[in-house]
């Protein structure tokens, strides 16, 4: 089968280089496009003519788009021949004009929550499927000795939005030793050790932290959390994340992760953890390997081809959502 992934690819994950890495081990033809990059370069109307002449010549069976910039119509023209599917690795609240109008003209819309399905459904995409994140082994992988400036009691890797997250990280560093990686930190009178985060350096804070937080832009959504999850247990870190509903649907608490739903709880959790480090590398260990084994940018990949050229396909209910991964 010929695979096309159009998408970006940011350095810290480097998300849909994985994907598509995902795709070529399961024996798949494979073409990455960036077509944000090529219209930077040489403008909108050639890189819309690279675009189709690169879906003219490769022929592919699924164009996989991970990215919103696309022009609709060049998604409608797609699907005369080919199967398109948006894959939207995030969380907005509302969803943009442009997401939904990408939605209304493919085939299959791939989203990593659980909560925004109906949304979708409503405003007019005509089939949602959830999927997870996920890790690579060659990518993410545990490291054992690390610079002293990577060692701390607890980590966070992140940007200070929302801005709940600033005074969560500050009461935090009131009571433990907390490092913070990632940029804009500064505006609020908080220290990060480091702007940018490479995948490198994330191994190494993984190594170097006792525990690293969790704590994403919304509590609310059903099964929506970033791709920090995935990465932190991927290479091997301890993540203590905040509880969103449904999450245990996907790990066993204190076995492959923990959580909290408080300030409180947070702190008496880490408390805990620090105090008790057997059982912390046991649940690190646990976390790393049912990542590994479950959830690797490959099984992502085979759920994609599953969901869009499943032949006997049930009727999709707009009101309900699609199986866990």
């Amino acid at each position: 089968m010929r695979v096309l992934v159009i998408g970006k690819s940011k350095r810290h994950t480097r998300r849909n280089v994985l994907l598509a890495r995902g795709f070529a081990n399961l024996g798949h033809r494979v073409v990455r496009l960036n077509y944000s990059r090529a219209r930077s370069l040489a403008g909108r109307r050639l890189a819309d003519f690279y675009m189709q002449l690169w879906v003219t010549v490769f022929r592919p069976d699924l164009i996989l788009v991970a990215s919103t910039d696309i022009p609709p119509r060049m998604l409608s023209r797609w699907r005369s021949f080919s199967r398109v599917a948006i894959y939207y690795a995030d969380y907005t609240d509302p969803l943009s004009a442009r997401i939904v109008k990408c939605g209304r003209n493919a085939d299959l819309f791939f989203i990593t929550n659980r909560g925004q399905i109906p949304a979708l459904y409503e405003e007019g995409v005509k089939e949602v499927h959830f999927v997870t994140g996920g890790c690579d082994a060659k990518v993410h992988r545990r490291v054992f000795r690390v610079p002293e400036r990577f060692q701390s009691d607890v980590a966070f890797i992140g940007r200070p939005s929302p801005t709940e997250r600033v005074e969560f990280l500050r009461d935090l560093q009131a009571k433990f030793q907390v490092k913070i990686w990632g940029p804009g930190w500064e505006n609020y009178g908080l220290k990060s050790c480091q702007q940018h985060v490479d995948i490198r350096d994330y191994r190494r804070i993984c190594a170097g932290a006792r525990i690293v937080i969790g704590y994403d832009a919304t509590d609310q959504v059903e099964l929506y959390f970033s791709n920090r999850t995935w990465l932190t247990l991927g290479c091997g870190g301890f993540l203590l994340t905040r509880y969103v509903p449904s999450l245990e649907r996907l790990f066993v608490r204190r076995k492959h992760l923990d959580w909290f739903g408080s300030m409180s709880e947070c702190a008496e959790r880490i408390e805990y953890y620090l105090a008790n480090p057997q059982e912390r590398e046991q649940i690190a260990q646990n976390g790393h390997a049912h990542a590994h084994q479950n959830y690797r940018f490959s099984d992502v990949a085979q759920a994609i081809l599953a969901a869009a050229f499943q032949k006997q396909r049930e009727q999709v209910n707009p009101l309900s959502v699609a199986p866990i991964l």
